[in-house]
């Protein structure tokens, strides 16, 4: 099985004891008004089963960071301003002050960010935007196919240059299929939606998580310098920290839609498989 470290798409491998390539950003659309620093750093997209949880465990290492994670609306079990309020970063009458509209909510967590002088770092997992999954009523849902939540940002003013979780795609694919949400979702629902994710967020700069448990120092380094933030002594332990792994469908890793999305994820072909 070739090495799924490279993280721009096409791109070679990273060599043994070598920093990993990190790709450039698309060009953001210019929002009638953008503020002068950054205030959401890092916004980490992915879906679940990347491994999603030491990340957001290597960020709550970080004094500096209110942490918002999970944050996708048709998924949450907390949202955005629930967790804030948790987290002592703002009081339940500001919180009240923004109503129910998604946009107000993440307009004043912004504000609140930049009175403190304090950056968000937002996870979200962005599985519901491109799988079908199982509603209570015994329907299931519809999947919009597109990242929302840069969107928002971007019509808020904010300069966003995501870092995206990745996973080869029969690994996921095995990953999801142990949740409850996803028990009916069949193979070709899941590569049409993860083809999708791949094309939406080709460009950004990916974060194979497979190798974190190979390489976990360097990405230790690399996750700090990428997010402008101190090293965590206690970063390594973490990152190294191996993923649940489940036998993988021959089908799942020979479908031609995984393997393109693959390949735009950065992963080379897995030649023992075609």
């Amino acid at each position: 099985t070739s090495s799924p470290e490279a993280s721009a798409p096409g791109g070679p491998a990273a060599p043994e004891g070598t920093a990993i390539p990190v790709p450039t950003a698309p060009p953001q659309p210019t929002p009638t008004t953008l503020h002068s620093a950054p205030v959401v750093a890092p916004l980490l997209l992915g879906f679940w089963g990347v491994g999603e949880e030491r990340l957001q465990r290597w960020l709550a290492l970080q004094a500096e960071l209110c942490l918002i994670r999970d944050v996708n609306p048709h998924l949450a079990t907390q949202l955005p301003l629930d967790q804030a309020v948790a987290a002592g970063w703002l009081t339940e009458d500001q919180a009240q002050t923004a109503g129910d509209e998604e946009q107000e909510q993440y307009r004043l967590l912004l504000a609140r960010a930049r009175q403190q002088g304090q950056r968000l770092a937002i996870t979200d997992l962005t599985t519901a935007n491109f799988l079908p999954f199982d509603l209570p009523d015994g329907s299931r849902s519809t999947p919009s196919l597109q990242l929302e939540l840069p969107r928002l940002l971007t019509d808020l003013g904010e300069t966003v240059t995501p870092l995206v979780l990745v996973r080869r795609g029969a690994s996921l694919f095995a990953a999801l299929k142990q949740r409850a949400l996803f028990r009916h979702l069949s193979l070709e629902e899941f590569a049409r939606g993860y083809r999708a994710f791949a094309r939406a967020v080709a460009g950004y700069r990916l974060l194979p998580v497979e190798s974190f448990e190979r390489h976990p120092g360097l990405w230790n380094a690399a996750l700090a310098e990428l997010m402008d933030l101190p090293l965590p002594p206690a970063g390594t332990a973490i990152l190294e920290q191996p993923l649940p792994r489940w036998t993988l469908s021959r089908e799942a890793e020979q479908h031609p839609d995984l393997v393109y999305a693959d390949l735009l994820l950065g992963y080379e072909p897995d030649v023992t498989t075609l």
